[in-house]
């Protein structure tokens, strides 16, 4: 049996993980939003054939495959994909996403797919091994006039809330070097980006960038304990969305988000 990397080992065990991101404010936010970008992407004629890199639990899968689109599931977790698979079920729509394991820095298992559009959402380039080699590899299976549309860990933002460091050394020594692992998991590298940094490895790729947000701003900017509190009922909730749209609006906000939004056509 292959021995599980750290990172596969990670989500294996994270059971929990699509019922957590269901209940979290902070996490339906950032769905409303993506999911409002992708539907208006100017990719022609539906439906699109698209690859969620890293989708593990098909919270993203779910929705767009409920609009008709042709959505392949590639994640390096066995765990993961059950639980998107179980969730796909849940939805109605098991049969209509295509589940991968494979690990998103090589996918030679779809050599010779084509795609419309790449989602690589949930941090998923700040969790693998080689960005680059991943940001490449999205390139080849995407066809020309296609896009990528990617979130990364900011490493302002995250150092800000203190999701990567309560100490002073932490702090430090997540912005000096651009690292850091989840409490409990030093073997589980994090990489936390700066916009400048994810456009060079866009660019060096081959994408055209065409438009970057800040991620995650409310949680950035509230914490996520209030951000919880505020979003229990709906008129709170459709505040806080409202604010989440308007602020990623704000080009100075860019740094100050948890994530870094980006899309890219190739």
């Amino acid at each position: 049996m292959t021995e599980r990397s750290p990172i596969e080992r990670f989500y294996d065990d994270a059971s929990q993980y699509v019922e957590r991101k269901l209940g979290m404010v902070s996490s339906r936010l950032s769905r409303s939003v993506i999911l409002d970008v992708i539907a208006n992407l100017p990719l022609g004629e539906r439906p699109w054939r698209i690859l969620d890199a890293g989708g593990g639990g098909g919270l993203y899968a779910s929705p767009l495959a409920r609009q008709g689109h042709e959505v392949c599931i590639v994640d390096i977790s066995a765990g993961m994909l059950r639980l998107a698979s179980e969730y796909l079920a849940k939805t109605g729509v098991k049969n209509k996403v295509q589940l991968v394991k494979a690990d998103i820095c090589d996918l030679d298992v779809l050599a010779g797919r084509e795609f419309d559009l790449v989602l690589a959402i949930g941090d998923v380039l700040s969790y693998c091994e080689d960005a680059e080699q991943a940001v490449r590899g999205f390139y080849d299976l995407t066809r020309p006039g296609g896009m990528l549309f990617l979130d990364v860990e900011s490493r302002f933002g995250g150092i800000r809330s203190g999701r990567r460091g309560r100490t002073l050394d932490d702090i430090y020594g997540a912005f000096v070097q651009g690292r850091s692992s989840p409490t409990g998991e030093p073997d589980v590298p994090i990489r936390l980006f700066e916009p400048s940094e994810l456009r060079l490895i866009l660019d060096s790729a081959g994408w055209r960038i065409v438009h970057q947000w800040p991620g995650a701003i409310c949680w950035a900017l509230l914490g996520s304990q209030a951000l919880q509190e505020f979003g229990q009922t709906d008129q709170g909730y459709a505040r806080l969305l409202e604010m989440e749209h308007r602020l990623r609006k704000e080009s100075g906000l860019l740094a100050a988000g948890g994530d870094l939004q980006l899309l890219a056509v190739r």
